[in-house]
């Protein structure tokens, strides 16, 4: 999450005036934003579990067996970024304030105050300022013969105008720059985009998405999309502005061309970290992944639980291993490949289940969840190992 998200957290978790400066930079500092982050784990025993989460905030064992506020820490309510919020405002108000955090007591929190928009930005991620702007066009129809008012700024009216759509939309926002080219033809856009080595087969928030043979035929901008389908606007489809929804795995669906947006891509694409800047105009890394050696039950069973609910393509802290187990899963033929990305959804659990199920497992046994047997199985046959 980026530093204006936790702002807004913690305003609504009950943090005011300077309070919600120092709440934010403060969560940065713990967790770097990351709602799943994990700290303490060598310092857990029978009453304290890890310090999770955006705040960092420390688990109990047994929370209720305690008084608020140790009654919200509770180890699987501390991945969700409001329960958490709500957690640090409680610590913060029941004594002793910031002091409880290392943090703001060794200033390095101080790194984070000024994080944020710069003077005169939106305040949004570039992605956001792409998809709104194009939504805002839904149901503007052509003329007739093709002449919008798109074609007009383009410089190429009376046209087919798709790939124009998609121009002018990033132009507007400030944004043309991201783009390969000013094309009005959607297979040399498609080639543009495999020249700078940004085309990928999944889907992108805010990517370029590419129809028909060769990416050729027609475009739109991606705004959504989950484990199966992938949901676009599109100018000069019906002779106007739509939002049309598709089957991922439709052939009509050539694929996607990726911005170098300022805060990286989220996408559902395994070769990039899926994962926010901070919305400073700094560029979130977008680092091939190295698959682990080592699997961990406990940690995988933490992804099986918290990315189907999650918004899709939701990653966990162990998001590397759960795409080692994918890719597994997929060289057995139990995993389409649109779906080894690292995100435990539900495809994935209907995939380990029937793993499971072709190992023996019958009823609850075969829920989808790995267990340490059958999870050292896939690793004896795909070379990684297993602890709990």
């Amino acid at each position: 999450m980026n530093i204006n998200e936790l702002r807004s957290l913690a305003e609504q978790a009950g943090f005011s005036g300077q309070d919600v400066g120092i709440a934010a930079a403060v969560a940065m500092a713990e967790s770097s934003g990351n709602p799943d982050a994990l700290g303490d784990t060598t310092l857990v025993d029978d009453k304290w579990g890890p310090s999770v989460g955006l705040w960092q905030i420390r688990a109990l064992r047994k929370p209720q067996s305690y008084g608020f506020p140790d009654t919200l820490r509770v180890e699987s309510a501390l991945h969700d970024p409001r329960k958490n919020a709500a957690a640090a405002y409680a610590i913060f108000k029941g004594g002793n304030g910031w002091q409880q955090w290392s943090t703001f007591t060794n200033g390095a929190y101080k790194a984070h105050l000024q994080a944020g928009p710069t003077p005169g930005a939106s305040g949004m991620f570039d992605r956001d300022l792409v998809i709104n702007k194009a939504k805002s066009y839904l149901g503007i129809h052509e003329t007739g013969d093709n002449r919008t008012e798109f074609g007009k700024e383009f410089g190429e009216d009376g046209v087919a105008w798709c790939d124009i759509f998609v121009w002018c939309i990033f132009n507007r926002v400030g944004l043309v720059g991201l783009l390969p080219g000013k094309f009005d033809n959607c297979g040399k856009s498609t080639e543009a985009w495999k020249s700078n080595g940004r085309f990928s087969e999944y889907p992108g928030l805010g990517a370029q998405v590419v129809f028909g043979p060769g990416g050729g035929e027609h475009t739109g901008i991606v705004v959504s999309y989950t484990e199966t389908t992938v949901t676009s606007v599109e100018g000069n489809w019906n002779d106007q502005v739509s939002l049309v929804t598709r089957e991922r795995r439709d052939p009509y669906v050539y694929g996607y061309g990726y911005p170098r947006f300022a805060e990286g891509i989220r996408c559902a694409d395994p070769a990039y970290q899926n994962q926010d800047g901070q919305g400073t105009g700094s560029t979130t890394a977008e680092i091939p992944i190295e698959p682990p050696d080592v699997l961990y039950v406990g940690q995988v069973n933490h992804a099986a639980s918290w990315d189907p609910p999650a918004e899709q393509g939701h990653r966990s802290y162990s998001w590397a291993q759960v795409l080692r187990l994918e890719k597994a899963l997929e060289s057995e033929g139990l995993l389409a490949h649109p779906f080894v990305d690292g995100s435990y959804g539900t495809v994935t659990i209907d995939a380990y289940r029937q793993l499971q199920l072709n190992l023996g497992y019958k009823g609850p046994d075969a829920d989808g969840r790995p267990g340490m047997e059958s999870l050292s199985w896939l690793g004896r046959r795909h070379g990684f190992r297993v602890e709990p």
